[in-house]
């Protein structure tokens, strides 16, 4: 799923790509009285996205099994989806970035990382919470958990971190927009794994530096892109293998499944598909 302009204004619509067909489907358009579309989140097969207008802000959630839309709001406008993906959570000392992932065998698997803080937590039960052991790193005291980067295969949760480092007053109380957050200001990435069963995290692959971005992962490889050129790590054996070039303009990746989509914002076209199974 992806947004679009409208009449030559940003954020107007959302659209979602057939793989299978390469067809493009619009599935939301903003009315009259409502500016743009914010926050759109990917949780497991539902996407979760808010429409801020002149009265306030609507939020409302995608079933991608039945293609309906859903209000997640009562009537006084108040959230009441019990799955809406808040960003941070507030308790009078630091923000906290929030996200999970939902699994068949152990239910909701929550992570969250204090603001200013190296340490990562994990839940499961959204109750008692307990620090994630081997990633801890100052490297990622101004970065969160972001909604998107978590899947669930094989037993394990997998997830991407992005380490990043900011100069502004504003980075040292808030978390950093990654949508605003450029290549120079981005340390590092780390992709890792957790076991719901044993409760142990494991690093699989990091990157060196911003310029050598994780944008896809599945089975034994990971893929990376960088200077314009798309290619893939084996885990066990750290052999790399070069895939395609693509343009290093504005362009972002998406997992779907076993494939990773390669869209252009500026043209808001799909530019490539890669079959991460091949």
């Amino acid at each position: 799923m992806y947004e679009k302009s409208v009449d030559g204004h940003s954020h107007g619509a959302l659209e979602v790509y057939d793989i299978a067909s390469g067809e493009s489907t619009e599935i939301f358009r903003i009315s009259s009285g409502e500016k743009y579309i914010d926050e759109v989140y990917y949780v497991g097969d539902d996407v979760f996205f808010s429409v801020e207008a002149s009265e306030g802000r609507g939020c409302f959630k995608y079933r991608s099994k039945t293609g309906k839309i859903e209000s997640c709001q009562s009537e006084n406008g108040e959230i009441v989806d019990p799955d809406w993906p808040l960003y941070s959570l507030g308790d009078g000392t630091a923000a906290v970035a929030y996200a999970y992932v939902n699994t068949p065998e152990y239910g909701k698997v929550t992570f969250t990382k204090r603001l200013n803080e190296s340490q990562f937590y994990y839940s499961l039960d959204e109750q008692n919470f307990y620090e994630m052991t081997g990633l801890t790193d100052k490297s990622y005291d101004e970065s969160g958990i972001e909604w998107g980067n978590l899947s669930y295969s094989n037993g394990k949760v997998y997830g991407v971190l992005t380490a990043v480092g900011m100069s502004s007053k504003v980075s040292k109380i808030v978390f950093a927009d990654m949508k605003d957050v450029t290549t120079e200001q981005v340390k590092k990435d780390l992709l890792f794994s957790f076991d719901p069963a044993t409760c142990e995290s494991e690093k699989l692959y990091e990157t060196e530096n911003g310029y050598s971005r994780i944008v896809g992962f599945h089975g034994d490889w990971v893929y990376i892109f960088k200077n314009g050129n798309l290619s893939r790590v084996s885990l066990s054996s750290q052999k790399s293998e070069g895939i395609c070039d693509l343009d290093p303009g504005d362009i972002t990746f998406s997992c779907i499944g076993t494939k990773l989509v390669v869209f252009n914002p500026n043209t808001e076209k799909v530019v490539k598909v890669v079959s991460m199974t091949d």
